[in-house]
This record gives C-alpha cells, structure tokens and sequence, in this order.
C-alpha cells in the first residue's frame, strides 16, 4: 500500500467497528468521527454531555441521530466508561476526545479495569502518507514514550513490524535514526541504533531489514544518501577505499599523501562497506559494489594480523599497524568487534538475489545455492585466480531448467574483459556495468570470464602508488631493498601502464601478491629520465605491515621528490 485510502478501503471490506470515543464533545472529534462514519468504517458511540453533543452536532451541520450517546458530564467517568466499552467487548476501537491525555492514559493503565496487559510497553506507531514521498511511512514512537530505553525500542520495532505487515508489507525496512549516519559511541541512539541493526542482521528481531544509525534525511531518501556517499567518495575516501581520522570525516582524500597515525579506522571501514552495501540493494548501481570491493581487498584485509588473530584499530597509508587501546575495561575495543562484521558482509554481497534476477557481484572461489522468483535452486561454482589473475569460471546448475537472469558485474578496473556462455563468446558493452545472460539454464551450463589487468600507477601531489585491478601495493621495509620512504620516479608507459612481474604467494614470503615494479630510486626528478631503472618489489597492501612488527615500515605513496614542487621542473 502507497497510500492511506488503500487503507481506508482494505477496512471498509472488513465492516464496521464499534467505535467507543472518550468525553466525544468537541467539533474535530465530532467531524472525525462523523467523517469515519460516512466512509463506513465504524459504528460510533459517544460518552459525554448529551446537550454539548447536540449543540456542537447543530453547528457543524453533522447528523446526531447516527450517533449512540451515553450520558455522562465528568470526564474521568466517561474514559472509564469507554474503556470497560472495549474490555466487555461492547466496543472495538477506543478513541480520545476533549479529555486530557493524562486521564486518558490513567484510564487505559488502570490495572484493575484498564486495557493494559501486565508487563506490557504502551506505545504508539503513526501511518503517515506525505505528498512528495512515494510510499506510507510507520513511525514508533512519536506519541508515548519520549525516551525509549533498548528493551523498549526492541519491542517498538515489533509494533512496527506487526502495523507494516497488516499494510503489506512482508519485510519491513526499518531505520533507527540518530543525529548522524556515523557511528557517534558519545550518543546513546546512535549505539543503540548500531546494536539493533547487528541484530536484525542476525535475524533476532523478526522477518526485517535494520539498518542505522540514520539520520532522517538518508533515511527517507535515496537522492540524499546518494549525495552523501558521493560526498564521501569525493571528498574523504582515499586509495585504499576507507578514510576518516579518529572517526572524523576531515577532507582525508586530498591529504592522503601526507603522513598520519590514526586514519582508516576499522570501524570507519565496515562502516563505508556496510553503507556501499544497503545501497547497492536499494539502487542496483554496481559503483557501490566497486566502493565494497575496494575496500574489501585493501582496507578491510589490511586491518587483520597475518594469523587472523587480531583486527587493527588503524591502518595508515604508511607506517605501521596502530592495534588501539582496550575500551570499556575489555581486552578489545570496537574494531576489534567491527572488523569480523565487516568480512561476514561479504558473503552477501558476492552473489545476491533481486526480482530482476541473480547478481554475482564478487569473484571469489566459492559455492553458493540461491533461489530464483519461481523458487528454483541454482548452484553456483566459481573459480578463479582474481584478483591476481583475470580468469573466471562459473558453473551454473538449476535444480529444473528454467529461463532467468543471470548479471554479472565487469569491473571497471580492468583494461578488458571477455565472457564466454559454453564457449560462445557474449558481448561485453561496457566496463564498470553489468553483463545480463538472459536465457534457459540448464545443468552444466558454464560461463567464463577473462579480465585484462594491468599494473598501473597513479599520481597525486608529487607522489605515486601502484594498482593493479582492484588492489593497492606498497613497499614494506622486510623486502629489504632500500629505505621504503626514499623518493622514487616508478617508469610507465603514456597510459599510465607499468611493466611488472607478479608473483603470488612466492615461497618464503609472507605477502599474497608481490609486484617486481622498476623504478628509479632516490631521484629529485631533474634527470630521471635519464636514469636506469631497477627492479622495486611491492607487496599488496593488506600484506604490509602484517606482522605488526613495531620496527617495520611500509608506504604506498612514494613520493617523487624530497621537495613538494607544485609545477613540474623547467630547465634553465
């Protein structure tokens, strides 16, 4: 349902309530009433003053006759009387009229005769149509309890989902808002909210989706966090997908060649893929899934100690791993706890289900049994070397053949990519987009993919990193091949494409991938050109640094020059 006359209408089929409407005298209640009557949805019954009723019925020009009045002046009494109306079953609806809601809820809380069950949470949940917003919106509570505690906001999201599914809507999204979309731990609502999102998460508050903390406006409106994660993307996100210092938002992009401690907070980082995440649902757009995947392999990964033992609490650009103090008299502290929610993401967003089909959004080995809109199960195998290598096999297998969508995301990192559907060659239209098989699968059916990677580097502020698909490199002290903070010029071709050897898992190295990437070490630009390369080794971000070894270092911006000269070197 889009709007309340579809409400309206869905009642009327189910015929009318007895309405019983406390100390029911003055003119809106009378015109409410009068105006649910005409829509032929309740049978009203009034307590309060005869005379008032008749005089105030005489002015708004609303028949009395179709009212039942049962006399009594006292206010408190006809609560009462309307009340005990509900509990004896001479009435189904209780309403409030000119009485004061403190009688009214003395009233409905009296625990000899009132309607409260014991140990119950009185609340109330609103269905709100607004002209500019394209669907109904439930909202608890604006009306009764004007600080709910956790337990009670708990029980409020049962209301809520209790009211959205007798409107049709079978899963509820629920927001719990807070002054900001950013995990404050000073603000209760925003813990608060954070908890209640791992809980619906985990399937512990019913058949919905929670997400927040979130603020009102990205609540609402797709528009408005479309703009904030762009603002996020533009502004704050740096190369290895995370961003922000001590949780703050602080222009960290354009500042991510410099030197800084405490950036890239784990927290912040599952906080970005989380937000990447809901809004891939909402919107379909694979860019958020190239945000995820981004930060996945290198922030995300970064963050973790090479036997799994420990999340970081930093992870800087340079430097080494910062594992951050004990909080709340644990041994832990929120990263610690963030990070796990931030892999067990993944999973969800590697392959998904919508009405338009299944997406494979993540190219991981894996196996994975999903159900189409017709409830077929369809197993799917992937194999593959990527990111290291562009390679991709998918076995697809229907329980029944059937025709369905299958979409699958072409990152716009690499240079190139071919799909093959049993060897038949598809069309690739773009990068950055989706492949869409729609066609009869049957069992056996295969698809191949094959990327195009290269190995490029980038520029910012007289310096230069290494990427290479999705992942980020940098150079770690334990290659032991010069000082990791010296100045560098990496050789590449016009378009930015660098001649590297890629090694994976080379025997006694603790890095997954290493890059033999050929630089001039220890130029100030004046004649690098002329200079002989030699071979520098890089080492995926996520492997730098993984020791936590408190002498190592590790860098990905090399920077050109010792001096930052903001145009490039003329000669006399």
């Amino acid at each position: 349902m889009q709007h309340l006359s579809e409400i309206v209408e869905e009642a009327r089929k189910k015929g009318k309530k007895r309405l019983a409407v406390a100390y029911g005298q003055d003119a809106h209640t009378l015109a409410a009433v009068y105006a649910a009557y005409k829509e032929g949805l309740v049978e009203p019954i009034l307590f309060g003053d005869p005379k008032i009723i008749e005089q105030v019925c005489k002015e708004e020009n609303i028949d009395c006759n179709i009212f039942k009045i049962i006399p009594e002046s006292n206010d408190v009494k006809c609560v009462n009387l309307a009340v005990n109306a509900v509990v004896t079953g001479e009435a189904d609806v209780l309403m409030k009229g000119l009485v004061s809601t403190d009688k009214y809820m003395r009233g409905i809380l009296n625990k000899d005769a009132g309607l409260f069950p014991p140990k119950g949470t009185l609340s109330h949940v609103a269905v709100v149509e607004m002209p500019n917003y394209p669907k109904l919106l439930v909202i608890s509570d604006v009306a009764v309890i004007p600080q709910p505690d956790f337990k009670q906001k708990t029980i409020l999201i049962g209301y809520l989902t209790r009211i959205a599914n007798l409107i049709g809507i079978k899963t509820p999204k629920i927001a719990c808002i807070a002054p900001s979309e950013q995990l404050l731990p000073s603000v209760l609502s925003s813990t608060e909210a954070a908890l209640l999102a791992k809980m619906g998460d985990r399937g512990q508050l019913g058949n919905v989706v929670i997400d927040g903390p979130l603020s009102l406006d990205v609540a609402l409106y797709k528009e408005a966090a479309e703009r904030t994660a762009g603002s996020i993307r533009r502004d704050e996100i740096n190369i290895a997908g995370s961003g922000a210092a001590f949780e703050c938002w602080y222009g960290g992009k354009d500042k991510q060649t410099l030197p800084a401690y405490h950036t890239m907070e784990t927290c912040v980082t599952f906080t970005y893929m989380q937000f990447c995440s809901r809004l891939w649902r909402d919107t379909g757009n694979p860019l958020y899934v190239e945000e995820f995947e981004r930060t996945m392999y290198n922030a995300l990964f970064a963050s973790m100690k090479h036997d799994g033992g420990q999340i970081s609490k930093y992870s800087p650009l340079e430097g080494r791993r910062q594992p951050g103090e004990e909080q709340c008299g644990m041994h832990i502290n929120c990263c610690n706890a963030n990070g796990p929610r931030g892999f067990a993401l993944i999973p969800k967003m590697a392959v998904a289900t919508k009405e338009d089909g299944i997406f494979l959004n993540l190219y991981v080995p894996m196996e994975a049994t999903v159900k189409t809109g017709r409830k077929n199960a369809v197993a799917l195998k992937v194999e593959t070397g990527y990111p290291v290598n562009g390679k991709v096999s998918i076995g697809v297998e229907p329980q029944r053949d059937e025709r369905f969508k299958l979409s699958l995301r072409i990152p716009s990192q690499v240079d190139g990519a071919k799909a093959f559907v049993n060897g038949q060659e598809q069309e690739v239209l773009h990068l950055g987009g989706y492949l869409c098989l729609d066609r009869i699968w049957k069992r056996g059916d295969e698809v191949t993919l094959e990327f195009d990677l290269q190995t490029k580097v980038v520029e910012s502020h007289n310096h230069q990193a290494v990427v290479r698909g999705p992942l980020v490199f940098a150079r770690d002290s334990r290659f032991d091949d010069g000082d990791v903070d010296e100045c560098a010029v990496i050789k590449s071709d016009e378009r930015g494409v660098v001649q590297a050897a890629v090694h994976e898992n080379m025997s006694g190295s603790f890095a997954w991938i290493t890059l033999e990437v050929p630089a001039v070490l220890g130029t100030d630009l004046e004649d690098a050109a002329n200079k002989t390369a030699k071979p520098v080794r890089f080492c995926d971000f996520a492997s730098a640094g993984n020791d936590w070894a408190p002498k190592g270092r590790y860098k990905v911006w090399i920077p050109q020059t010792l001096h930052m000269m903001t145009e490039p070197y003329r000669k006399y």
